[in-house]
């Protein structure tokens, strides 16, 4: 039977976290003849097997080129279906994720979807990270009515691809906003599905945060070359030399914060926060010194 939707995985590195993702979309409540998922190896020097989930309909596809956006290009040009679902190996869709999408791109005047994406935090994680990881979550319905959505849970119809083409594979980050607003422009609209819901397993070190945060400023700077705007890369890169040599000593007094930290946790909270603007800053000026960005 011809599959109804074709799921892509880009996979670097979290094999572990794949697991559960896999073990999550062979729970889902549409049939399972219905559905493909294909993994995308970029790790290419790994020699990664994928063991049977169930009866899942799941193979493996390779892409050399570094990159989730090229690893999903891949993937694109080896399914099967003409509604194609895009998630990540840390990503944990909820049950009834997939008949969301069929619910929403069954109608032939949706071309796009897109849902709530919710980090999965562990009840001992270290309540610093729990205060960052809470104010850094992503804001999907916001996003879906500027017209893009991110590729962690997003979906579209083929004729989009076919109109607009395919995500710019040389990108580490921000591919999926751009291509979000050139599909927007060409007048693919996206719809935000409360129900389309997915967890996220979110990082929980400092050195896995880090590399995230250089990656997505790396491919902020990328999106506004690419758009031509300038006024924005400028005025991102002024907020962040700035915001490096100021220590946010805000948090000791600030009395919203999504956790009720002790005066010890704000100090390292604070601590934790100015080393990443550190580090943000730190790649911002690696970008225009022509480095490229991190891969996860």
């Amino acid at each position: 039977m011809h599959p109804k939707i074709s799921i892509i995985i880009p996979v670097f590195e979290q094999w572990e976290a794949l697991q559960t993702c896999l073990k999550a979309l062979a729970a889902q409540d549409l049939p399972l003849d219905q559905f493909e998922v294909i993994v995308v190896n970029n790790e290419i020097d790994a020699d990664m097997t994928l063991d049977p989930v169930g009866s899942l309909n799941l193979r493996m596809v390779h892409e050399a080129m570094a990159g989730s956006y090229a690893a999903r290009n891949r993937g694109i040009g080896n399914a099967k279906a003409d509604i194609l679902a895009f998630t990540d190996a840390d990503c944990v869709p909820a049950r009834g994720w997939l008949s969301a999408i069929v619910d929403t791109l069954d109608d032939t005047e949706n071309a796009r979807v897109c849902g709530p994406v919710e980090d999965i935090l562990p009840a001992d994680v270290d309540p610093v990270v729990a205060e960052y990881q809470q104010g850094a979550a992503y804001d999907a319905k916001r996003w879906a009515k500027k017209g893009w959505a991110v590729t962690g849970n997003m979906a579209t119809r083929r004729v989009v691809i076919d109109d607009i083409g395919l995500f710019e594979g040389e990108m580490r980050s921000g591919g999926d906003r751009l291509w979000g607003l050139k599909a927007q422009s060409a007048g693919h609209a996206i719809v935000y599905n409360e129900n389309m819901r997915i967890g996220h397993q979110v990082r929980l070190e400092y050195k896995a945060i880090d590399a995230r945060m250089r990656r997505i400023v790396h491919g902020s700077f990328d999106v506004f070359a690419r758009t031509n705007d300038h006024r924005r890369s400028s005025r991102m890169f002024r907020r962040l030399r700035r915001r490096a040599w100021r220590p946010p000593l805000k948090y000791v007094f600030r009395h919203n914060l999504a956790l009720p930290l002790s005066l010890r946790d704000r100090f390292r909270y604070i601590g934790f926060r100015w080393r990443l603007r550190k580090s943000m800053y730190q790649a911002a000026k690696n970008y225009y010194a022509g480095g490229e960005g991190e891969r996860r």
